[in-house]
C-alpha cells in the first residue's frame, strides 16, 4: 500500500475536538519509545493553560536556543500550514522533514488508530529526536492531554480561563483542575486573572502529588530581571501581557539553571500575536479573558472589528466586552465550516449591544483603525484573502 500524504491522512483523521480515548495515548507513547530508542534525555517543559501558552513557549525556546541550546517548540493550531506547529532552533521545520517522520510513524504500522492532536504529538517526538530541550504546548485539556502521557520536567501554567466547557468542564473550577492536573514534578504558576480561585487549587494538587509549586505573582521580580525584561520591550515592543509571558519563560531559564542573555535573544516569532500593520491588528483570541487582556492593551483606543467566532464560542460576552470601543463590526465571512456560528445570530447579538454591524466585503481604509480579532482560522483566513491588498493600499497611501 502506498504512503498517504501527510495532508490527506490528517484530514481524514477525526476533528482536533472529537472525543478521545484517554487511555489510547498513553500506550501509543509507549509504543513509540519502544520502536524509536533514544541514548539521549532532553529537558521537557510542558506548556498548560488558556491563553498565552504559544508566546510563553516560544519566549522560553528562543531564550534556551540564544543560551546556546538546542531545542524544539511544539505548538498548537496553526495558522496557515501545518507544519507552523513545529519549530526547531530558530524556524519551522520543512515539509521535507515532517514527510520523513510521517513516513517513518507509518511504515511501522501501529500508530494509525491516533487522534489528529495525538498523532502531531508523535510526529513532534521524531522531529525533536537528539534535541537537549523540549517546548511542549498542551491541546485543549491538560489532566488526560497526549503531551502530558510524556515524561516531564517543568510543568507551565499560563492563564486558565473558560473555554472549551463541552470538553473541559462547566465553570472556571472544573477546567482550571482538569488543567492544573496535568501538574509535573515542578511548576510554575504563571499569571492568572482569577488567581483567589486558581492558587487554592493548584497548592491542593501540588500537595496531593509532592510537587514543587512556585506561585509567579507572589514574589517581587528581582532587578536584574526586571532589567532584563525593560531591555526586551522597548527594543521590541509587546502588548502588556506579553510581559507575564515572557516572566513566566525567564523563571523556567532559572529553574532550569540556564544562563542567557537579552541582547541575544530575538523578537517573537509568532503570527497572529498582537500582530500590526499599519492601523491594523491581528489578535489571536476566542474568550472573555483574551478579550479583557486585548483592552488593556489598547487602552480604550475605538476601532473597527473584523470578527467571527465558532457556536461554542461565548461570542455575547466577548463582544459586550469589547463594545464600548468597537465604532462598528464587520462579520468576517467562512464559508464551509460547521463548526461556526450563525451569522444571523451575531447581527441580533449587535443589535442587541447597540453595535453598527454590516457584513465585510473586503474593504479597507488604510487611514481606519481595525481590529481582526477571533481564532486562529479567522486570521488566517483574514491574512489569506485581504492581507496582501491592505498591505498594498499601505504602501501606496505612504507613497503619497
Amino acid at each position: 500500500m502506498s504512503i498517504p500524504s501527510l495532508q490527506s491522512y490528517l484530514d481524514a483523521k477525526a476533528a482536533e475536538y472529537a472525543p478521545f480515548d484517554p487511555l489510547r495515548f498513553p500506550a501509543l507513547y509507549q509504543r513509540f519509545l519502544t520502536t524509536f530508542p533514544s541514548s539521549s534525555s532532553p529537558k521537557v517543559i510542558q506548556v498548560v493553560g488558556t491563553n498565552g501558552k504559544g508566546s510563553t513557549g516560544r519566549f522560553l525556546a528562543l531564550m534556551l536556543q540564544a543560551a546556546g541550546h538546542t531545542v524544539g517548540h511544539f505548538t498548537s493550531p496553526h495558522i496557515h500550514e501545518f507544519r507552523e506547529r513545529f519549530w526547531i532552533n530558530g524556524g519551522i521545520v520543512s515539509n521535507a522533514t515532517l514527510k520523513e517522520a510521517h513516513q517513518a510513524l507509518w511504515e511501522r504500522g501501529i500508530f494509525h488508530e491516533a487522534s489528529y492532536f495525538e498523532y502531531a504529538t508523535l510526529l513532534a517526538l521524531y522531529v525533536f529526536g537528539g534535541l537537549e530541550f523540549w517546548v511542549i504546548e498542551a491541546g485543549l485539556g491538560g489532566e488526560f492531554d497526549s503531551t502530558t502521557a510524556l515524561r516531564r520536567d517543568i510543568s507551565l501554567f499560563t492563564p486558565i480561563g473558560i473555554d472549551h466547557e463541552e470538553l473541559l468542564g462547566e465553570g472556571l473550577e472544573a477546567i482550571a483542575l482538569t488543567k492544573l492536573k496535568s501538574m509535573a514534578p515542578w511548576a510554575i504558576l504563571g499569571k492568572q486573572y482569577d488567581l483567589d480561585q486558581i492558587k487554592p487549587l493548584a497548592q491542593r494538587i501540588a500537595n496531593e502529588r509532592s510537587s514543587s509549586l512556585y506561585i509567579l505573582e507572589d514574589e517581587r521580580m528581582r532587578e536584574s530581571d526586571i532589567s532584563r525584561e525593560e531591555a526586551y520591550f522597548s527594543t521590541y515592543p509587546l502588548p502588556l501581557y506579553q510581559r507575564w509571558n515572557w516572566r513566566l519563560a525567564a523563571k523556567a531559564m532559572e529553574w532550569l539553571g540556564v544562563e542567557w542573555e537579552v541582547s541575544k535573544i530575538p523578537p517573537l516569532d509568532l503570527a497572529g500575536r498582537m500582530e500590526r500593520h499599519g492601523r491594523l491588528i491581528l489578535d489571536v483570541g476566542h474568550n472573555p479573558q483574551a478579550a479583557r487582556a486585548l483592552l488593556e492593551t489598547l487602552q480604550g483606543k475605538p476601532f473597527d472589528l473584523i470578527y467571527n467566532t465558532y457556536k461554542d464560542k461565548n461570542y455575547r460576552e466577548i463582544l459586550a466586552i469589547l463594545r464600548p470601543y468597537i465604532l462598528k463590526l464587520h462579520l468576517l465571512p467562512l464559508e464551509g465550516n460547521p463548526r461556526l456560528v450563525n451569522p444571523v445570530l451575531l447581527e441580533a447579538c449587535a443589535k442587541e449591544l447597540g453595535v453598527a454591524c454590516e457584513r465585510f466585503q473586503g474593504e479597507l481604509d488604510p487611514l481606519k483603525d481595525y481590529l481582526v480579532f477571533g481564532s486562529f482560522s479567522v486570521i488566517g483566513a483574514f491574512k489569506e484573502r485581504y492581507l496582501k491588498e491592505y498591505l498594498k493600499q499601505l504602501k501606496e497611501e505612504d507613497e503619497r
